[in-house]
């Protein structure tokens, strides 16, 4: 026998406590009676045994719970007496979105106002039931591996001994949305079954992944080890649900949107479906009678008009096996208004620059500034601009120095920034306009034909850095360009915190006050296609799928460095703001669900949608797992460790019903378990033998020593039976006066009192 604490048998100096505390006599308590012979009757009936066989067995019963208290502190196991070899297991354990569907979940739709069902028993309950057993089945020298496979492959237990800690990780994991790839993990089960012999390789999945993830555990075989398939879905499960859900913007009218659904039928007959359209938890459009083919996949576009700003959401109104597909969701970001910065010699004149960016304040907020007062509050320190505005409007005028312009998307009328690789050259008048790209943003809704120029300036471009964009002619004259439009990275390399942002830069080479376009409809037409093309780099991702790394624009965030997001659930998290890129990374994305984040005082938000193709087919693929063992999950779950079976059987039936009702709580045979994992000895049927009489002990010392029992049951014999009492002859005697009754019943009093005060 060892022991894993051998210095708690320091705690024998106890056994000293122990030993004087029976030493001690305890002080007794004086009791005046009127009458001694009363009391020595009383007594002789209520005396228990010896106060010395008494003392005895009392220290006996405690140095025996000492001596079991001192055994478990050291942790006593039997070494090398075994035949069994340790046992070395590597459970694979699928926590894709599948393993949530209700395999016992009939397909049937929903009325209207019929609320949705709460999910049934989950794959992955069973699957957990399965690595439970396993556990349970685990003795003192086997170890365990658990390897959490979805989109990658994530050790949870190194082979550890903490078989509590296990099945805490166990009660509270759930399915994540991610889909299911287990080359990487058969890879690493195949590396451990090398570098350990005899291992045992348990597959527990579905099976609704792709089978060439699973060759590589073919070589489990050739190192000696043994592979187990556990499954825990239904072959022929189909599944209806969402796959795809956004929203753009419409192709006839760009400022409207419309929203875009994709719905797969697995089932072996096509199907009908509502879809229901939702914003802000309201419904606001419903296609009734969606067509789904056997296998394949149908699409529908609601084309109504979508306020922007909210949540917008797909439902189906049915219910199926696989229900976290039956919904999708989508973020309608709200158009932020432009702050345009206007820099004009006549910014303080009704100009009809001025107007055109005063015309609609809810989506242009214009600040106007001279040359004057730009030089002397702007250009010593552009960078104050940043995260303030979005936009500069120079009119007729432009910084000579590139450091006195800010970062921001340019508008240049009649003039060229320090920036833009291009000058402007000498005047010439009566300019034709040749062409005008009429798929370019900034001609949308424009017609040059007719417009009239009195004069032009030329635009003589020079080549640009290599890597960079090359810049676009949107309108050209008859031998130079009229518009030209360039987008670049803001910063270049140098290390500022507008680096990694796109800046778009125009160009007009003409005074529109020097032609009729400032009465024509184009000229305000070209500056909001011009803001417009501004803001289109602006919209941020609103998805990201699960277990992927969703990239945050930080550019014009506060300098404090960090972003805190908040997800699904209780999920907060914190996430550093490179100083470089103004980027942040966060990676958390494993559960379905919407995420918000604060930029500054910009909130914002995107959403995870479970929607892959590959895990909307819950159906087990064939040829999973062909030349491995086949083990249900019942068989697993059901597994009992035959060193404490005999008293897991009065807590197995209490266990399961805690685990229904809640995975917080360790089920009682498991806590069984880890106790003799701890306390394991080299005769265990002995100490099952001791632990099953040392309460049979108890009680009959209780019930020998009891202090009234003797006093009730002479009580009971007397009332009875009188002529049997000890003094039956005295009472004989005196059977037939009056006067011995009235002594006798004065002395029943009198020993009732005494019973009463010695209780």
């Amino acid at each position: 026998m060892t022991f894993l604490e051998p210095s708690a048998f320091y705690l024998l100096a106890l056994l000293a406590v122990i030993g004087l505390s029976y030493l001690l006599r305890m002080p007794r308590r004086r009791l005046r009676v009127p009458d001694a012979g009363v009391a020595r009757r009383v007594l002789a009936e209520t005396r228990r045994a010896r106060p010395r066989k008494r003392t005895l067995i009392s220290l006996a019963l405690q140095l025996a719970l000492f001596a079991l208290l001192l055994l478990a502190a050291a942790k006593p196991y039997g070494s090398g007496t075994s035949d069994e070899p340790a046992r070395r297991l590597v459970v694979l354990l699928d926590v894709s979105a599948s393993m949530g569907a209700d395999d016992e979940a009939e397909y049937r739709e929903l009325d209207e106002t019929e609320p949705e069902p709460e999910p049934g028993r989950t794959r992955f309950a069973r699957a957990v039931e399965a690595v439970r057993g396993l556990v349970r089945d685990l003795k003192h020298e086997d170890r365990l591996m658990l390897v959490a496979v979805g989109r990658t492959a994530d050790v949870v237990f190194n082979f550890e001994q903490d078989t509590l800690a296990l099945d805490r990780w166990l009660a509270e994991a759930a399915p994540s949305g991610e889909a299911t790839s287990f080359r990487e993990a058969a890879e690493l089960a195949v590396s451990v079954s090398r570098s350990t012999p005899g291992c045992e390789v348990y597959v527990v999945t579905d099976g609704a992944a792709h089978p060439d993830d699973f060759e590589p555990l073919a070589q489990v075989a050739e190192g000696g080890g043994r592979l187990y398939f556990v499954p825990v879905g239904a072959e022929g499960a189909g599944n209806l649900g969402i796959t795809d859900f956004r929203v753009r913007k419409n192709l006839d009218s760009p400022g409207d949107y419309e929203a875009f659904v994709a719905v797969a039928n697995t089932f072996g007959e096509p199907k009908t479906v509502t879809i229901n359209l939702a914003q802000d938890g309201k419904v606001i459009d419903a296609a009734a009678g969606v067509a789904v083919p056997a296998g394949g996949r149908a699409v529908h576009v609601f084309r109504e008009k979508l306020y922007v700003g909210g949540l917008l959401e797909a439902s189906l109104r049915i219910v199926d096996a696989f229900g976290a597909d039956n919904r999708a969701m989508e973020v309608l970001t709200p158009k932020r208004r432009l702050r345009v910065l206007l820099v004009s010699d006549e910014a303080g004149e009704d100009t009809f620059l001025k107007r055109a960016i005063g015309s609609n304040p809810t989506a242009l907020k214009g600040v106007f500034m001279t040359p004057a007062e730009y030089r002397e509050k702007i250009a010593p320190k552009p960078e104050v601009l940043q995260g303030q505005l979005d936009a500069i409007v120079f009119d007729r005028w432009a910084p000579a120095a590139a450091a006195e312009v800010p970062r921001l998307h340019l508008l240049c009328i009649d003039c060229t920034p320090p920036a833009l690789p291009a000058e402007l050259g000498a005047e010439f008048e009566q300019p034709l306009i040749r062409t005008w790209d009429k798929g370019h943003p900034l001609m949308t809704y424009l017609n040059l034909r007719d417009v009239f120029l009195d004069k032009a300036r030329e635009l003589n471009l020079r080549p640009v850095a290599a890597g960079s964009q090359p810049i676009e002619r949107v309108a050209e004259l008859v031998h130079k360009p009229l518009i030209v439009a360039w987008e670049t990275e803001a910063g270049g390399g140098e290390a500022s915190e507008s680096r990694g942002q796109l800046q778009r830069i125009v160009a007009v080479a003409m005074d529109p006050s020097k032609s009729d376009i400032a009465y024509r409809k184009e000229l305000p037409l070209l500056l909001w296609n011009c803001f417009e093309w501004f803001q289109t780099h602006a919209e941020p991702p609103t998805q990201a799928r699960p277990g992927e790394v969703f990239s945050l624009d930080a550019v014009g965030a506060p300098e404090a460095g960090t972003v805190q997001v908040k997800g699904p659930g209780d999920l907060a998290e914190t996430v550093a703001i490179d100083a470089q890129s103004r980027r942040a990374v966060f990676g958390s994305t494993k559960r379905p669900g919407v995420y918000r984040y604060a930029l500054g005082d910009e909130q914002g938000a995107f959403v995870v949608n479970v929607g892959a193709p590959e895990e909307s087919d819950v159906r087990r693929r064939a040829g999973v797992l062909e030349q491995a063992e086949t083990v249900e999950a019942e068989t697993l779950a059901g597994a009992r460790w035959g060193r404490a079976q005999l008293l897991a059987l009065p807590f197995a039936g209490r266990g399961r019903a805690r685990r229904v009702r809640s995975h917080r709580v360790p089920p009682a045979d498991l806590l069984l378990m880890e106790t003799f994992n701890r306390i394991e000895i080299l005769q265990p049927q002995a100490f099952l033998l001791l632990l099953v009489l040392l309460p049979v002990v108890a009680w009959a010392a209780w019930f020998s020593f009891d202090p009234m029992r003797r006093a009730r049951k002479g009580a009971g014999q007397r009332r009875a039976h009188p002529a049997r009492w000890p003094d039956r002859g005295r009472a004989g005697a005196h059977a037939g006066g009056a006067r011995h009754g009235r002594h006798e019943a004065l002395r029943d009093r009198a020993a009732g009192r005494l019973r009463e005060r010695a209780r």
